[in-house]
């Protein structure tokens, strides 16, 4: 495995054997924020874990490189994330599965808006605290989904999902607002 040298404190990137890029820090502080310009070496990875800390956004996480962000497939999310920043994997066109191990999670806006070949997300064991507005947004191939207890309101999170047939409500959910009206 390649093991990437650390670019703030207790923030690594591994490249495992089989494949796979993960990301881990236990240091809410170290590297978020920061704008820093990563060389990921090595080929594209169709999985990218996420183990450790995790509130970025966009323009600041490394996996949006764009010689390889299209190219992963899979994104897994560890049991210790507690949030998912605004547009952290913003039309990354080519993911097609997010697997949530987190106990409870918080979801920014737009965190998944524009995944156009987003088939698959699961939630396993998962409570939501908050799901922002538009987090599906535009996730043309998402036909099924279920949401697990914990939020209490959805705002706008499947606008534009227009192959959505089957959606899931947990019983906390008190409001829906599905948008303007075409």
């Amino acid at each position: 495995a390649f093991k990437s040298p650390q670019y703030e404190e207790n923030c690594v990137w591994v490249y495992t054997n089989d494949g796979v890029l993960e990301f881990n820090s236990e240091n809410p502080t170290g590297f978020i924020g920061v704008e820093r310009d990563i060389s990921l070496d090595g080929p594209p990875r169709n999985t990218l874990k996420v183990l450790g800390y995790m509130k970025t956004d966009m323009y600041m996480a490394p996996w949006r490189k764009e010689q390889w962000c299209n190219d992963v497939k899979t994104v897994i999310i560890g049991e210790n994330i507690s949030e998912i920043g605004a547009n952290a994997f913003y039309e990354m066109k080519g993911l097609e599965k997010v697997l949530i191990k987190s106990k409870e999670i918080s979801i920014g806006a737009d965190a998944f808006a524009g995944c156009s070949s987003l088939k698959d997300v699961v939630f396993c064991k998962t409570k939501t605290k908050d799901l922002q507005s538009c987090v599906f947004k535009n996730c043309v191939s998402l036909e099924k989904i279920e949401i697990p207890e914990g939020c209490s309101s959805l705002i706008k999170i499947f606008d534009g999902c227009s192959n959505l047939k089957e959606i899931r409500l947990p019983k906390s959910i008190k409001g829906i607002w599905l948008g303007e009206a075409s």
